[in-house]
């Protein structure tokens, strides 16, 4: 067991040089103030360091809330419009499918009258068909009924030429009285002396009284001669025309009303003859007579005469 000892080592014993110890002193000292300052300065640095850094974050959150908040406010503005576009087209969408809507049943309608105009058109291409062949079968028929036609002309006019060839030797007299038991062939010998023209009882065929189409109340029947030759007619005429007319006085009946002696035209002439009096007075042509019963004008005593043998002539009046 170790003793203990009482004086120390020297290693652990004291300096006996006080001013190296001082020295060691004030070093150590100088080492602690500047420790001490090291770390007041650090200190200070940390809170300027966090003095910095917490102005600088709470400038960036300011500056972040800031622009956040901006934007936000830009983007709830943003949000509204497009909320008020989204009603717009919302709405517009809603016309537009009634549009639709309508269109179609519109484009319906339309397609169900096509359909229906389809089946007319059809049934119309069938009759066409139908009236195409059917014309053909007619082509031979209408080439018939065209010759038949100029034939029928021809037949008519032929006929009507006939029919007033058959009144060549006819007088028509107008304006005679009628009497009881009148004899006719009496009273156109009478009519014949005062032309002063030969007329006996054998150049006359017969002599009757007929009733006119359209009689005049009052007015006597007109009376139609058949001569037996031309010779006779032309006389009576040329009389006619010498003496510029005659009445009932100068055959010694009573009375001052004219007597006419014509020549007897169909009823076909009668009406051409008429429409050509009225188209010649328009015209201011000076003469229009009948000779053999073909109708003539002539413009004045110059001019040539022309002949109105029917309606298409009448042209030639100008």
């Amino acid at each position: 067991m170790n003793t203990l000892e009482r004086t120390p080592p020297s290693s652990y014993g004291s300096d006996s040089d006080l001013s190296r110890h001082q020295f060691n002193l004030m070093k150590h000292r100088k080492r602690r103030e500047e420790e001490m300052d090291s770390c007041h300065c650090e200190s200070s640095m940390t809170k300027f360091h966090n003095d910095i850094m917490e102005n600088i974050t709470r400038t960036i959150k300011s500056t972040v809330e800031s622009v956040i908040t901006e934007k936000m406010d830009k983007f709830s503005t943003d949000l509204d419009n497009i909320n008020i576009e989204m009603k717009k087209i919302t709405k517009d969408n809603a016309a537009i499918t009634a549009s639709v809507t309508e269109i179609k049943g519109r484009l319906n309608e339309i397609e169900a009258s096509t359909n229906f105009a389809t089946n007319r058109q059809d049934q119309f291409d069938s009759r066409l068909c139908l009236t195409e062949q059917r014309t053909k079968n007619f082509e031979q028929y209408e080439s018939d009924i065209a010759e038949l036609r100029n034939k029928y002309t021809t037949v008519s006019a032929e006929l009507k030429a006939r029919q007033q060839w058959d009144r060549l030797l006819n007088l028509e007299v107008i304006g005679v009285p009628e009497t009881n038991n009148e004899d006719l062939v009496k009273v156109l010998a009478i009519i014949a002396k005062f032309l002063d023209v030969n007329l006996t009882a054998t150049d006359i065929e017969f002599a009757n009284r007929i009733q006119p189409k359209q009689p005049k109340p009052g007015a006597p029947r007109t009376i139609i001669v058949k001569l037996r030759n031309r010779v006779v007619k032309d006389n009576l005429l040329a009389g006619i025309r010498r003496f510029h007319g005659i009445t009932r006085s100068d055959i010694g009946m009573q009375g001052t009303q004219r007597i006419f002696v014509n020549e007897h035209l169909t009823l076909e002439n009668k009406n051409l003859y008429k429409k050509c009096r009225e188209l010649a007075t328009s015209n201011s042509y000076k003469f229009i007579w009948i000779r053999n019963c073909k109708i003539f004008v002539r413009k004045d005593d110059k001019s040539p005469k022309i002949a109105i043998n029917k309606e298409e002539d009448l042209i030639k009046i100008k």
